[in-house]
């Protein structure tokens, strides 16, 4: 099990107050859907260029929570803990489909695996909340059912300790609100690789992997962890 840094502590200590993420990823606070299933897939679309996409990841997606100009992410395989809801369990499989295998996770059976193992990402189905505290679709927290998007991290790029991908709420469907039923699960998940609560054009809650989501990600895991965010080269989908 990897040792705890102190900056994971101070992080936590920090931020505590402060909110990041969607507060809720897909349609609006009361769960109203933006999107149908007859829509076009926004997994298609891919507006972005090589320089920004490295723009974006330098300037412009929110990480000014960590304290080096470097690339914080998981190590691969991700351990991750599923909870058995299908919505997770198939943005889990599209990302190691559309990243040809630069990410990688590791399922375990049982939540008390993944704490044993001391990091990763879990599932926690009816506990997203918006910024207020208000039930949501989808948030990405340090703590079950918490409006706050915190990540642990350790000094050498590699983020540690549990994100929970919370999934909908009470009286709102996660399923349901999205562009198709995984679309939110897979824009939470989106938020818990990158280690950044950020939003872009065609990553905004209710369009799951998009084009540009994906390009971010590629771009992360084909990098090594703890590289300057100066020496990013850009990888398109």
């Amino acid at each position: 099990m990897k040792l705890l840094s102190i900056s994971k502590l101070l992080l936590a200590l920090l931020l505590a107050s402060l909110t990041f993420g969607c507060g809720g990823g897909g349609g609006g606070g009361d769960g109203s859907s933006t999107g149908t299933s007859a829509d076009p897939a926004p997994s298609t679309v891919n507006s972005l260029t090589s320089t920004q996409v490295y723009d974006i990841l330098n300037n412009d997606f929110d990480r000014g929570y960590y304290p080096e100009e470097i690339v914080y992410r998981w190590e691969t395989p991700i351990w991750v803990y599923t909870a058995g809801d299908p919505e997770f369990e198939t943005a889990v499989q599209k990302f190691e489909a559309l990243t040809g295998g630069l990410v990688t996770f590791q399922i375990v059976d049982t939540f008390e695996e993944l704490q044993a193992h001391g990091y990763g990402i879990a599932a926690s189905i009816g506990t997203a909340v918006d910024w207020d505290g208000s039930p949501h679709p989808g948030n990405v927290s340090y703590v079950p059912g918490s409006p706050n998007s915190l990540f642990g991290y350790l000094t050498t790029g590699e983020l540690d300790g549990i994100s929970y991908v919370n999934l909908g709420a009470e009286g709102v469907d996660d399923s349901t609100v999205g562009w198709f039923p995984s679309a939110v699960a897979e824009h939470e998940l989106g938020h818990a690789l990158l280690g950044g609560g950020s939003h872009i054009e065609n990553f905004n809650g209710d369009e799951g992997i998009s084009g540009e989501l994906l390009a971010l990600v590629d771009t992360y895991y084909s990098t090594p962890i703890g590289t300057p965010l100066s020496q990013i080269v850009p990888v398109l989908p």
